[in-house]
C-alpha cells in the first residue's frame, strides 16, 4: 500500500500552483548600494594591494592616487591622525586634571585649561564615530576635529603663557601632587618650562594642521566622481531642449498649411465664375 501511494503523493506536490500573493525574490544590490548606508557617499571598490605578509585593503578606486606624507595610504594616513587625537586628549585630560592636587598651582588656572580643552574633546568624540561608520558625515566631522584641536592648542598655549608670566609669582615650576611637607616635588626653572611648552604648542600646532590638509583631502577623494558625472550629464541634457524645438516646428508648418489652403479657396471660387 506504501509502494502505491508515494508516486501520487509525488503528482500533487508536482501539481500544486504558486500563491499570487508570493513575494518575489529580492534582488541583488548594485554596487552603488553595498555598503553605502549614506545616500551622498558613492561606493568605491577596495583594492587589494600586497603588504609584507598579506594582502590588505588600505585603499580603493578613489583613494589609490593619494598619499600621506608622501609615501603611505591616505585611509592609513588618517586612521593614525585619529588614532593621534585620541591619545594626545587623553594625555592632556589627565595631565591637567591631576594639577588639581599640585599645592603650588591655583585650583581656577586648571579648571581654565580644563575649559579650554573642551574643544579637542569633542574633536575626539568625533574622530571615534568616524571609527564606528566612514560617510559623508563623519569624515566631515573628522575635518572639523582638527579645526577643534588646533583652536585647543591654540587657546591652552596662550592661557598659560598669560598664568605663568603674570599670575604665577614663582620663580619656579613645582611638579608633584599631595602635602608638600609629605610629597616630593621636582623644581624647573619657569623659563625652561616655558621654552619646553611652547615648542610642545607649536609642534602640535603644525601637526594638526598638516592633518587638516590631510582630512580635507580624504574627504574630497572620497567624493568620487560625482562632479564628473554632473558634467558629464549637463551637454546630455542639451539635445532635448532642441529636439522639443525641432517638434515645435512641424506644429508651426501646420498652422500655416490652413491658413494658405482658405486663402487658395476663394482664388479657385473666383476662376469658376
Amino acid at each position: 500500500m506504501l509502494q502505491l501511494k508515494m508516486p501520487q503523493l509525488r503528482k500533487i506536490t508536482r501539481a500544486k500552483p504558486l500563491q499570487r500573493n508570493q513575494p518575489a525574490p529580492r534582488p541583488l544590490r548594485s554596487h552603488q548600494e553595498k555598503n553605502n548606508p549614506d545616500d551622498d557617499d558613492p561606493y568605491a571598490e577596495p583594492i587589494l594591494e600586497p603588504c609584507c605578509c598579506c594582502e590588505c585593503v588600505c585603499a580603493n578606486e578613489f583613494t589609490k592616487e593619494s598619499s600621506c606624507c608622501g609615501c603611505f595610504p591616505i585611509k592609513c594616513g588618517v586612521v593614525f591622525i585619529g588614532i593621534f587625537t585620541v591619545i594626545i586628549t587623553a594625555i592632556f585630560f589627565v595631565w591637567y586634571f591631576f594639577l588639581f592636587l599640585n599645592e603650588y598651582i591655583h585650583w581656577w588656572y586648571v579648571l581654565v585649561c580644563l575649559f579650554l580643552l573642551c574643544p579637542l574633546l569633542v574633536g575626539a568624540s568625533f574622530v571615534i564615530s568616524w571609527f564606528t561608520m566612514d560617510t559623508n558625515t563623519t569624515r566631515t566631522m573628522l575635518y572639523t576635529s582638527q579645526i577643534l584641536a588646533l583652536v585647543s592648542v591654540f587657546l591652552l598655549a596662550g592661557w598659560n603663557l598669560i598664568y605663568f608670566i603674570f599670575l604665577y609669582k614663582k620663580d619656579k615650576f613645582y611638579a608633584g601632587m599631595g602635602d608638600i611637607p609629605s610629597n616630593v616635588y621636582t623644581q624647573q626653572n619657569k623659563k625652561n618650562f616655558l621654552f619646553t611648552m611652547l615648542a610642545e604648542s607649536v609642534i602640535l600646532f603644525v601637526f594638526f594642521g598638516y592633518f587638516l590638509c590631510v582630512t580635507a583631502a580624504y574627504s574630497e577623494d572620497m567624493h568620487g566622481p560625482e562632479d564628473a558625472e554632473g558634467a558629464a550629464d549637463a551637454p546630455a541634457s542639451k539635445p532635448p531642449s532642441a529636439q522639443s524645438k525641432k517638434s515645435k516646428q512641424p506644429s508651426a508648418n501646420a498652422d500655416e498649411q490652413p491658413a494658405e489652403n482658405a486663402e487658395e479657396a476663394p482664388a479657385d471660387g473666383a476662376a469658376a465664375e
